[in-house]
């Protein structure tokens, strides 16, 4: 649960920890003011863990996109959470860990961003993938203990609508984004979830085009079948309607799942 703390706490903590090597992390919810803050000041953080640990302590459960031996799921307790007064003050005098180099992550070169590519045409072609996001890795030298904190108002600012979020296990991973996504809304009543693809700038009124469209089809399609086959239940499906996030709009589908669940909510 969010507490209420203001911003500037939000980053001295997120750069106390940066510099002494302390696992945290921090987000704020889409369209709220409430700024979440958790820091393991004790232990290691755990690994391999399940979304069942959220029903056994309180804290924030990280997953890579591809999950291997040196990369599990993992769960970052909040020892600190700046819920109590003397929150901050415990985490100035926590003393400064030992931290193992992090691998560096190697620069994509125009060279094989293009090869890359290529394949990826020549499965869309074949028929092997209906949908896929290359993306290319650019390094940028800079001081991460402070650009990270104002990186992270700066996100919060220019998407308030967004889910904002930074995860630092140091030697591990330093990781920020802001997403429109919902992954799984929970109440009393419905479970809820999105299909969110198809990208134009907010101000291009143009009629999404046929390319946009299929996009938007291939994602629907695959949760619908996560539905039937998973859940066995076919869900309310509406849209898809425009919802814009920060200086882009993308074409937006909603399922909805009348059940009794525990309320919460889930982004991605």
């Amino acid at each position: 649960m969010c507490k209420d703390v203001t911003i500037s706490e939000i980053k001295e903590a997120q750069r106390i920890c940066l510099e002494r090597g302390i696992p945290f992390f921090a987000y704020r919810l889409p369209d709220s003011g409430n700024f979440c803050f958790g820091a393991q000041i004790s232990g290691e953080v755990a690994g391999n863990c399940s979304p069942s640990v959220f029903l056994e302590d309180s804290g924030f459960l990280f997953s890579p996109f591809h999950v291997a031996n040196n990369s599990p799921v993992r769960f970052l307790r909040n020892d600190i959470d700046l819920s109590k007064a003397g929150d901050l003050d415990i985490l100035k005098v926590t003393p400064k860990k030992n931290v193992p180099d992090t691998v560096p992550v190697g620069e994509i070169g125009k060279d094989i961003y293009i090869k890359q590519a290529e394949r990826v045409i020549s499965a869309l072609r074949s028929g092997k993938i209906r949908k896929a996001v290359l993306s290319r890795v650019k390094q940028s030298f800079c001081d991460p203990y402070k650009k990270a904190p104002e990186w992270f108002n700066g996100l919060c600012e220019t998407y308030p609508d967004a889910f904002v979020f930074l995860v630092s296990i140091p030697g591990e991973t330093l990781w920020m984004g802001a997403t429109p996504e919902t992954f799984l809304r929970c109440s009393a009543s419905c479970i809820q979830t999105m299909s969110l693809a198809g990208t134009k700038r907010k101000d291009d009124f143009s009629e999404w085009g046929e390319k946009d469209r299929e996009e938007q089809r291939i994602v629907t399609e695959y949760i619908e079948s996560c539905f039937r086959n998973i859940v066995g239940t076919e869900p309310l499906i509406s849209g898809p309607e425009l919802r814009q996030a920060g200086v882009v709009s993308h074409l937006c589908t909603m399922f909805t799942l009348n059940k009794s669940l525990s309320p919460g909510e889930i982004s991605r």
